[in-house]
């Protein structure tokens, strides 16, 4: 499956810091792929390949889908390849992997600009909830109606409040909402760094 998979800038994972094998840029500007990297984990059995393993990230070489970046956004973003790769929840796991070709315009001023874009979401949304709770209707409108001044607002407080409520089906609604808001962050952030990518197993 083609994944992306984000390093910090010493070309180190970003949560295990295991060293990755980097693509080099040939002549022609084609570009070779870096060495597999193996789960040793997997090959000898002791992890299997399951999405509650992904989900538990049990030791296994992991990527990411378009939608699914934003919780993994480090300094650097290869387009990469896994093998028996198994989605889950927020990341994708396989046997072993590869990177392709880096993510051309992954660069800090993309994600300092995405990270404003979320901050100002954020804002607004939560801006607009708080004039709406105060009973300023027509300005929560009037606001409401105006777009983003940059152009990933978090559930949380929509399911604290549901937890104290107890309210299930709330807590499962805002956990929802939780999840559309990353996935459109993630989605953001493919757009912003030029992200093209046909997932393909």
């Amino acid at each position: 499956m083609i994944v992306i998979k984000t390093l910090r800038g010493t070309g180190r994972s970003p949560i295990r810091s295991r060293p990755w094998s980097l693509p080099t840029q040939e002549a022609d500007g084609s570009w070779t792929p870096g060495e597999w990297m193996v789960s040793a984990s997997v090959a000898d059995g002791r992890t299997v390949i399951t999405p509650e393993a992904v989900d538990a990230c049990a030791p296994m070489v992991y990527g990411a889908l378009p939608g699914q970046v934003a919780a993994w956004a480090a300094e650097r973003a290869f387009v990469a390849e896994l093998d028996d790769a198994v989605m889950g929840n927020d990341k994708v796991g396989g046997s072993r992997g590869r990177l392709l070709r880096p993510v051309e315009r992954w660069a800090p001023d993309v994600l300092v600009r995405w990270a404003y874009w979320c901050a100002d979401r954020a804002i607004h949304i939560h801006a607009v909830a708080a004039l709406r709770s105060a009973g300023f209707d027509a300005a929560a409108d009037r606001l409401d109606a105006t777009p983003p001044i940059v152009d990933v607002v978090s559930a949380a407080a929509a399911r604290a409040a549901a937890a104290a409520a107890g309210d299930a089906a709330a807590w499962a609604a805002a956990g929802d909402a939780r999840d559309a808001e990353m996935r459109l962050a993630s989605l953001r952030l493919c757009e912003m760094a030029g992200v093209d990518l046909v997932v393909s197993s």
